[in-house]
């Protein structure tokens, strides 16, 4: 998680952090799935191991590259919804599961849609419209109903999301560091 290598082919480190995020979301999600169907399973996951997977991760939602930022915020976002109840538990997982529980999305989301409404000029046809469900078969916007968004992952690339977002995070002490760390090394 800490490659930020460099070559003639740009930043290969990013490609290797995020094939580490992928693979702890996935070990995660896996032991949790197993520990759940199968307690005496022999491989058993601390909680200060899932701390550490969750501020690695978090490190990694304050990068600079819009692309890191999205796979790490739909990583936090899935484990929280489908796997972290089900892992042992650690300092700071409630607050965690404040800021990346589906509900807490859906409005965020209709905040941001919100924003752009007031923001920009739309016609009549396009006022009420969900910006953020752009249909992958057709290039026009589709309107859906934000409860029923299975699956969504929030604009986690786009930064004036993503910051505001983790701020309370910085109020607890075992993720501060991993923040404030990788902030002023994004910011620098």
């Amino acid at each position: 998680m800490a490659d930020y290598t460099t070559d003639k082919r740009g930043d290969i480190g990013s490609m290797v952090r995020e094939a580490s995020m992928y693979s702890m979301a996935n070990m995660l999600k896996l032991l949790a799935k197993k520990s759940k169907s199968s307690p005496d399973y022999p491989v058993k996951i601390s909680s200060e191991t899932v701390s550490r997977c969750v501020c690695l991760i978090l490190q990694q939602l304050v990068e600079k590259i819009d692309r890191t930022r999205l796979i790490a915020g739909s990583i936090l976002q899935d484990l929280v919804d489908n796997s972290l109840s089900d892992l042992p538990s650690f300092a700071g997982v409630e607050k965690v599961k404040e800021i990346f529980n589906k509900e807490n999305i859906q409005k965020l989301l209709q905040a941001e849609q919100d924003r752009l409404e007031n923001n920009f000029s739309l016609s009549e046809e396009m006022k009420g419209k969900n910006f953020a469900s752009i249909s992958t078969q057709q290039t026009t916007f589709e309107d859906v109903n934000l409860a029923n968004m299975e699956g969504f992952v929030y604009y986690w690339n786009l930064p004036h999301c993503v910051y505001p977002t983790i701020i309370p995070l910085l109020k607890a002490p075992e993720f501060s560091y991993y923040i404030v760390t990788f902030l002023f090394f994004t910011l620098s």
